[in-house]
């Protein structure tokens, strides 16, 4: 504190050189930071938000996807069944044992090791070690984004399936659409029930 007293000091006597180079300085400093702030600052690209927007609805695009390929093939079953003579209106619910997996591309480097010790016995002891480090390839798709490639999809397995039908107390019938959905879905008979409708 004693140069910021003796500066003062100095210029109550005239002698304003000090005091003016430093308020020149900070002026400067002040000039630059606001230039700075304002013409460099980092700017949110549209494609920024774009890709915000993506990855917050790829949930939801999951879950519809799910829901949809299980309504798919109700609406199907439904519509094949619904041809069988005897069976009047038809009506069928799917329900799903598991979603849908997607195997992805990787990449599963490693290195292996094999050390051989000796005791002071004369004996003889193998050390194996092995690392493995698995990294998913991604592609580009353009714009920045990348996504994982995609090896296989292997589509939902089925739980169970309930018909219900007019001619659904008919032996017959319910004979037929459990047949027909066996060969429809690959599915056995255990897991598709009918029932007559009301």
């Amino acid at each position: 504190m004693n140069w910021f007293d003796e500066l003062f000091r100095k210029t109550e006597k005239g002698n304003h050189k000090k005091l003016t180079h430093l308020i020149f300085i900070l002026g400067l400093g002040i000039i630059f930071i606001y230039i700075s702030n304002h013409f460099f600052s980092p700017t949110v690209s549209p494609i920024t938000k774009e890709e915000q927007t993506k990855t917050s609805t790829t949930s939801d695009i999951k879950d519809q996807s799910q829901e949809s390929f299980e309504k798919q093939l109700e609406k199907r079953l439904i519509e094949s069944l619904g041809k069988i003579e005897g069976v009047g209106k038809v009506d069928a619910m799917i329900t799903l044992e598991s979603s849908k997996e997607i195997v992805i591309n990787k990449d599963t480097p490693f290195t292996e090791s094999t050390t051989r010790e000796e005791d002071g016995e004369g004996g003889n002891r193998y050390i194996s070690n092995r690392d493995i480090e698995e990294k998913t390839i991604m592609k580009n798709t353009g714009n920045g984004i990348t996504e994982p490639i995609v090896i296989m999809e292997n589509e939902p397995i089925i739980k169970g399936i309930i018909i219900i039908a007019e001619g659904g107390n008919d032996p017959y019938i319910k004979n037929q659409l459990i047949k027909a959905s066996e060969v429809l879905l690959g599915i056995s008979s255990n897991k598709v029930q009918v029932f007559k409708m009301k």
